[in-house]
């Protein structure tokens, strides 16, 4: 699945890029894809709803390539020095630092655009509310208002900002991709089904945003930059109680080809978690708090 889900991601790319050696840059920040994990739990959520799971189409493979060059042109925008400035992506130079800012904004807002080129190419049923739902989780009131939260530091003003923050620009990205793979998988609009799954993308998201919070307290010294808008220190209670509410939904609500996706991912986090276990423990206030994380990763990085 893995090689038909790169194959698909470079041949509808490929059809979006000019004849152009500009063409190169958009490549570079897509290709070769990373862990894939919006399209695979788009891929997921489409064999939960369909009811022939071999019958992966056309359209599918177009809502999985919009997810990943949408990603990815989130990632190049954020490596930029106006941003997060990260000269490194994916064990490579960032875009920018490869080849340079302007083409690196350019690379960006042409896989933004070329992500919603192929959600109009889509002939499914559904075309036209998929099409509603990406630009409402992906425009000036989700994603985008995500990156604005964040960028301004409002995001660190209160713990409700921050939740609101991982919410908007990490969780619509994922509610997106659940809830497109199920409106793909039938003719027939199911109301209910796509709420529990926008819900369950939530829980996704957020808790995915914590624990990236969590993990980077596994370095043994914290620059004052990362003490000053890591949540977890100063809000250990809070961020711990919030993490375990939103594992214990992915627990309930997720099924099980939505579970054994998202296992693997637990696990890697899980086993990061315990290896910078000492290290956590000299940033948070209370100790207590970490081992139920812990133990509800342990139950989320088991395959069925």
């Amino acid at each position: 699945m893995n090689n038909q889900l790169d194959q698909k991601i470079e041949f509808y790319l490929n059809q979006c890029l000019p004849r152009h050696s500009f063409a190169d840059v958009y490549k570079y920040g897509v290709l070769p894809a990373g862990k894939l994990f919006r399209p695979k739990l788009a891929l997921a959520s489409f064999n939960d709803s369909s009811r022939d799971q071999a019958a992966y189409n056309e359209d599918l493979w177009k809502l999985c390539t919009a997810l990943e060059i949408h990603h990815a042109y989130t990632l190049i925008h954020d490596d930029l020095p106006a941003m997060d400035d990260d000269d490194m992506r994916r064990g490579q130079l960032s875009t920018h630092k490869k080849f340079g800012q302007w083409q690196a904004i350019l690379a960006g807002d042409g896989l933004s655009i070329a992500s919603f080129r192929l959600l109009s190419r889509i002939t499914h049923p559904s075309a036209q509310l998929l099409s509603q739902i990406s630009a409402h989780a992906l425009g000036p009131k989700g994603l985008i208002q995500g990156q604005a939260l964040d960028l301004s530091h409002e995001m660190n003003l209160s713990f409700e900002n921050l939740l609101k923050t991982h919410e908007l620009k990490t969780a619509r990205l994922i509610q997106l991709s659940l809830v497109g793979g199920a409106l793909l998988a039938t003719p027939k609009v199911e109301t209910k089904s796509l709420k529990q799954l926008w819900r369950l993308g939530y829980a996704v998201g957020v808790s995915f945003q914590l624990l990236d919070d969590l993990l980077e307290l596994c370095d043994e010294t914290l620059s004052q930059h990362e003490k000053d808008i890591n949540p977890w220190p100063k809000l250990t209670a809070k961020c711990s109680n919030k993490t375990q509410k939103l594992l214990k939904t992915v627990d309930q609500m997720a099924s099980k080809n939505i579970k054994n996706e998202l296992a693997l991912y637990y696990k890697k986090t899980l086993e990061a978690a315990l290896k910078g276990q000492k290290n956590i423990e000299t940033h948070i206030r209370d100790n207590n708090q970490l081992q139920p994380v812990m133990s509800l990763l342990n139950i989320l990085s088991k395959t069925n």
